[in-house]
């Protein structure tokens, strides 16, 4: 990986994910139980990409954290005998950078501040993935191709709504969807909105795993973690994937 971080930068507005964060979110993806939101983002880029079979143009992940994502499409692309673009993966967190790169060896992953300028040129990314991560639409705008795909995921409102009332989980933010399609309105051109939800049959460590992999850990007492770790629970995943054209 590359760390394209300024030295000076200091007190960041998103510092991202800590070894313990990354460690509990590869143990939890690892058991499979988010493949179907992985499968379902691969499967639409590549869509859009099966209109131009040369493999030219680039995909990107913004917040890639240990690479779960941006991997998942570079397999998928060569499960179906697609040639592939080049894939990137950005992500504040050195340590997400570091554990990516050992993985996802056909990914380039680099370091570097969403909220300070996103380091690719001028119209370079046919394709960008922002799940869960934090968003810049003019430096989202600024480095995508005219028509190129942005796949947002956020939480459904019913995610994790068993756990919520268990043991003190954070409450959705109210009117996000709304909130980040204005966000994006200047830049980007709404085409599908998709949701997908099924039930997770977790155990306590996939329990505990959840919960560590998210700033919800901050929020959750040694005492209800202790109780996650013998908890046996159905718990809803519940996604809205967001699918914009860049205008222009």
């Amino acid at each position: 990986y590359v760390n394209l971080l300024p030295s000076g930068a200091r007190n960041p507005k998103y510092p991202g994910d800590s070894a313990d964060m990354l460690r509990a979110r590869r143990a939890f993806l690892d058991r499979g139980h988010y493949r179907p939101l992985g499968e379902m983002v691969a499967e639409r880029v590549a869509s859009h990409l099966s209109v131009d079979t040369s493999g030219n143009g680039c995909v990107a992940e913004i917040g890639s954290g240990e690479g779960y994502h941006i991997g998942t499409v570079g397999r998928f692309l060569s499960e179906r005998g697609m040639k592939s673009p080049r894939l990137f993966g950005m992500d504040r967190s050195k340590d997400a950078a570091r554990m990516a790169a050992k993985r996802y060896r056909d990914v380039m992953f680099f370091v570097a501040d969403v909220w300070r300028q996103v380091p690719f040129a001028d119209a370079s990314i046919r394709v960008l993935l922002d799940v869960f991560s934090p968003r810049n639409p003019a430096e989202f705008a600024r480095v995508m191709e005219p028509g190129g795909l942005l796949v947002v995921v956020i939480p459904g409102e019913g995610h994790l709504a068993e756990l919520r009332d268990a043991v003190g989980l954070m409450g959705m933010e109210e009117d996000k969807e709304e909130r980040v399609r204005e966000r994006l309105s200047a830049g980007f051109r709404l085409l599908h909105k998709r949701t997908l939800e099924y039930a997770m049959r977790l155990e306590g460590p996939d329990l505990s795993a959840l919960v560590t992999m998210t700033p919800n850990r901050r929020h959750v007492d040694s005492k209800n973690m202790e109780r996650l770790s013998i908890m046996e629970v159905e718990i809803t995943a519940s996604f809205t994937i967001l699918e914009f054209a860049r205008c222009g």
